[in-house]
């Protein structure tokens, strides 16, 4: 990564992605400029490269439906403009030393503090240059998935080379989650085709409504400014606030150096990943330079099947919407949050005042309404027992086809550091599904991947330019 000498308080130094950590106020008070500023395993976080915590997120019955609201209304991301490398939209930030003026505010703090636990205030960070990123998503899935019971989907895996077109609505809503002001970076095949305005594809976009295209988390404001430099968050996050929806797939693939220009370290066999499907409350947590999205043609969403004596399917609420865990049906919605550590993202902006306040769901206890017996406590509890301690996952091994007659599952298209790149799965459709249902399968609905050499590779083809530089007036 990029360094350089640099004493000065308000530095941003850069090292192997990220930002680097208690850089800026050098142990002997001056600058010797021969200080080692490379990021090492010493660094305390990311902890590790994968994590899931289960049930970590907590919301008390009478806010869950103001809650979700919230979401969608936070839910502020634009589509993607035809042309453009990045989609366009919106994330916000909160700084560490804020007071949360809603829940959402709230939880991204709970979050960051989670995940920074063990670090010192002014040894490894500057708390007024530190703080969560934060935004959420509300992707509609398929009628199909929400309302099929049986976990049909993964038993009638499709043979297509590409993920077929997504429906103008579903296409801004998959090219909005893959980016925002700072997680911009990929889309959909259909989407990057430009296969997303034509109505009559409909009936058969529905299994791709909620899927979001692969892509790195960075400061994309940042790299606007300085080509080639990708600096992520220590840490990015998810929290699922419902139990439907396609997985989430992270690989073991860092973005590139800045001197890779040509961007062909992406380029190989990817080794390792990680599948984890929704779960109301789960939390998962992996290192911020790590590629990820949700491609759910590939590795559909599963239904999850819940026991008849569930506790969590025998809830309801007084007013008889159902309980915990189906809070919005059809709807795939999850809050994203971003560890940064001596750096706010350029175009990560606070919430503004009014929408803050407009929030159903306060921080503060005391404004929240006694109607159901809640004063006194918070509507939104996060917590995670031991963050060096995350749920132990499976692991299962994604191999090439063992009969000759069996087709390769094809290939997804996506825009990653302003290259189209493909990737191509040398493995079966009928594999990739059979390992969302495994994965789905576990208790905390997680697996970690391990791909055979050649089931699944990236392969890096031209620049793509961007259109902003024609038309700057447009934003």
């Amino acid at each position: 990564g990029g360094g350089g000498g640099g004493g000065r308080r308000n530095d941003l130094i850069i090292a192997d992605g990220f930002p680097a950590l208690s850089t800026f106020k050098p142990p002997t008070g001056k600058s010797t400029g021969d200080e080692d500023f490379s990021a090492t395993k010493d660094d305390p976080i990311p902890r590790y490269p994968f994590a899931s915590f289960p049930r970590s997120l907590q919301v008390k019955h009478a806010a869950r439906c103001d809650f979700l609201g919230d979401c969608e209304r936070a839910f502020t991301a634009r589509a993607k403009e035809t042309g453009e490398a990045y989609s366009a939209g919106a994330t916000f930030f909160v700084p560490a030393k804020m007071t949360p003026r809603c829940a959402l505010e709230g939880l991204a703090l709970d979050i960051f503090k989670a995940h920074t636990k063990g670090l010192k205030e002014g040894v490894h960070y500057d708390p007024d240059r530190s703080g969560a990123e934060w935004w959420s998503l509300v992707l509609e899935v398929s009628d199909k998935e929400s309302a099929d019971k049986e976990g049909a989907v993964a038993a009638s895996p499709k043979k297509s080379v590409s993920p077929p077109p997504v429906a103008a609505a579903a296409a801004a809503a998959a090219a909005v989650a893959v980016a925002t002001s700072t997680t911009a970076g990929g889309k959909s095949a259909a989407a990057k085709k430009g296969k997303g305005n034509d109505e009559s594809d409909d009936e058969d976009d529905d299994d791709e409504d909620d899927e979001v295209g692969m892509h790195f988390d960075a400061d994309y404001g940042l790299e606007a400014q300085l080509p080639n430099y990708m600096l992520h968050p220590r840490v990015a996050t998810i929290t699922y606030l419902t139990d439907i929806g396609v997985p989430t797939l992270i690989l073991d693939k860092l973005s590139p150096p800045p001197s890779d220009v040509s961007k062909s370290s992406l380029a190989g066999d990817i080794s390792t990943g990680w599948l984890s499907h929704p779960d109301f409350g789960k939390h998962i947590a992996f290192d911020g330079r790590m590629l990820h999205g949700a491609p759910g043609t590939f590795f559909p969403a599963v239904e999850e099947e819940r026991e008849e004596n569930s506790p969590i399917k025998k809830m309801k609420l007084n007013d008889g919407t159902p309980a915990l865990g189906q809070p919005a049906p059809g709807r795939r919605v999850t809050v994203l949050v971003n560890i940064w550590l001596n750096h706010c993202p350029i175009d990560a902006d606070l919430l503004d005042a009014e929408d803050a306040y407009a929030m159903k769901v306060p921080f503060k206890e005391s404004d929240w309404r006694n109607e159901m017996g809640l004063l006194g406590t918070r509507p939104i509890e996060f917590k995670i027992l031991d963050v060096n301690a995350p749920d132990k996952v499976p692991c299962v091994d994604f191999t090439l086809p063992t009969d000759k007659g069996e087709e390769a599952a094809g290939t997804d298209e996506c825009v990653l550091c302003n290259h189209e790149v493909d990737m191509v799965f040398g493995a079966s459709m009928s594999m990739a599904h059979t390992t969302s249902a495994i994965a789905s399968s576990t208790p905390g609905r997680s697996a970690q991947i391990k791909f055979q050499p050649g089931s699944l590779s990236l392969v890096v083809g031209k620049e793509v330019e961007d259109s902003d530089d024609d038309d700057d007036n447009s934003k």
